[in-house]
């Protein structure tokens, strides 16, 4: 077993009792010993040590992310300009419609790259680089629902997605190569300011990635 992956299993085994994040309307419960051996399992509640950059690197290196980023990711600088770049975090100061929370990857006051975001152009095959959907739920075990907001166009989302995007602090979503870019994500019904909730967002070119915040 590579140092890598021994390293995401051990880990993996201290989150006894919590569950996987499923990409679905509800969770659903497993036990800690299926867990320690799905490698792409994403716990429900943060875990007591919880360290995104690590657990992120681990997941992505084992099939979160596609193979062709594993180098970048596992190189010089690759937590920062690579994993950091994709994690999500909620910005301050943002005006959001009830129901909604602000999302954005990247945070730099942390010293993580700014995630950029781009649409796609036919004329040279590229397929865009945005997060085309983000997924939140509040971080308790048992049932609980699985908000999944779409995001399947950038720099407008499409009328028929539940995704919505706005520009930071007034900014065009389109300014510096679309890093300004703010996701409004759908919040399950019941959420309140002071839960907790799991937040997993899919970049189209890199794979998805979680992290835990308090509202």
């Amino acid at each position: 077993m590579s140092h890598s992956r021994r390293t995401f299993v051990k880990q993996a085994a201290l989150f006894t009792g919590a569950m996987v994040l499923m990409p679905s309307i509800t969770s659903c419960g497993r036990s800690s010993a299926v867990m320690a051996n799905d490698p792409l399992f994403i716990p429900v509640v943060k875990p007591a040590h919880w360290d995104a950059v690590a657990f992120n690197k681990e997941r992505a290196l084992v099939g979160g992310a596609p193979a062709s980023y594993h180098g970048a990711i596992g190189g010089t600088d690759g937590d920062k300009k690579h994993v950091g770049k994709h994690l999500p975090y909620l910005p301050k100061g943002v005006s959001v419609p009830d129901g909604y929370v602000a999302v954005m990857f990247g945070d730099a006051d942390k010293g993580f790259a700014r995630h950029p975001n781009s649409e796609a152009a036919e004329e040279i095959g590229d397929d865009g680089h945005w997060y085309d959907w983000i997924e939140v739920r509040k971080a308790v075990e048992g049932d609980a629902d699985v908000v999944k907001s779409v995001y399947s166009s950038w720099p407008a989302p499409a009328a028929s997605d539940n995704g919505k995007v706005l520009g930071f602090n007034g900014k065009a979503v389109t300014d510096n190569g679309g890093r300004e870019t703010v996701y409004l994500a759908a919040l399950p019904k019941g959420v309140a300011k002071g839960d907790m909730i799991s937040v997993r967002g899919h970049c189209k070119k890199h794979g998805d990635w979680v992290d835990f915040f308090t509202l």
